[in-house]
């Protein structure tokens, strides 16, 4: 696989390239690639100069690696910013699905899941509260601060990307009440 060698290079190299996807959900990432297994893709998603946190997303959906003038140029940028990457949090474990799902789980942190359930498209933040076999359990929280009920099951195969330490998240997180235990 081509994109996987390209993915390798940008790996080492650590320069800023555009990770083109195919599927649904997010077309592109622009930022750097910070973490790589058989499975999953890492970057640190960077946004009009501005970091925009982790993206994890499945290898097997990336059909490009490119970097251009463009990408030479905002890295330059982003260096004299002082914003570029130090790597993947290492309380993150980006083997597979599962091994990301209950490394979050451990760290209790608020993520944002895309998935695919039913040829629809969902964006869920919460917290990862559980990691079986086949899926995992995120107690949600809704654009209006409000925590569900009970857990949103998601299978592993369901999964496009995670986000993880995104000032969307984060921010929601800094200023929800914390929620009642499930039963």
């Amino acid at each position: 696989m081509d994109c996987l060698r390209e993915l390798v290079r940008y790996l080492k190299s650590r320069h800023l390239v555009r990770v083109r996807r195919t599927g649904p959900g997010t077309s592109y990432t622009d930022g750097f690639v910070v973490a790589l297994s058989d499975e999953l893709v890492a970057m640190y998603s960077v946004v009009d100069f501005s970091p925009d946190g982790f993206e994890v997303f499945p290898l097997e959906s990336v059909s490009k690696v490119e970097s251009s003038a463009r990408d030479v140029f905002w890295q330059s940028v982003l260096e004299r910013e002082g914003v570029l990457p130090n790597g993947l949090p290492p309380r993150l474990q980006i083997g597979d699905c599962r091994a990301l799902m209950t490394s979050l789980r451990k760290w209790g942190k608020a993520v944002g899941v895309s998935y695919r359930d039913e040829d629809k498209d969902w964006y869920a933040p919460g917290v990862v509260r559980d990691a079986g076999d086949e899926d995992f359990g995120l107690h949600y929280f809704s654009s209006s601060g409000v925590w569900d009920d009970e857990l949103t099951r998601i299978r592993y195969e369901d999964v496009l990307r995670v986000d993880v330490e995104r000032p969307y998240v984060n921010t929601f997180e800094r200023h929800l009440v914390p929620p009642d235990d499930l039963d």
